[in-house]
């Protein structure tokens, strides 16, 4: 059986009341770049997928370097907003 775990990117600048910027565009904040260094996923992964937002790329990249591993892109996981 396989298992699909989905996990929300930190924090983002947008989240902590930072400057508006493009939704794609927007960075971790301080905070959100501490979350995705916490080395607390105890998982093996296949594969590991992202949006092609910037905050998903900083939050996965912690534990890809862990892993040796790389991202897919996926822009279908691209959230949706009605900001746009």
């Amino acid at each position: 059986m396989k298992t699909i775990t989905f996990i929300r990117h930190g924090q983002s600048t947008a989240n902590a009341g930072g400057i508006t910027m493009t939704h794609d565009a927007i960075p971790l904040s301080e905070w959100g770049i501490r979350q995705a260094k916490a080395d607390t996923f105890k998982l093996q992964p296949s594969a590991i997928y992202v949006s092609e937002f910037v905050r998903t790329h900083e939050t996965a990249k912690p534990f890809c370097e862990k892993l040796s591993m790389s991202v897919t892109v996926q822009p279908l996981r691209n959230e949706l907003s009605i900001l746009r």
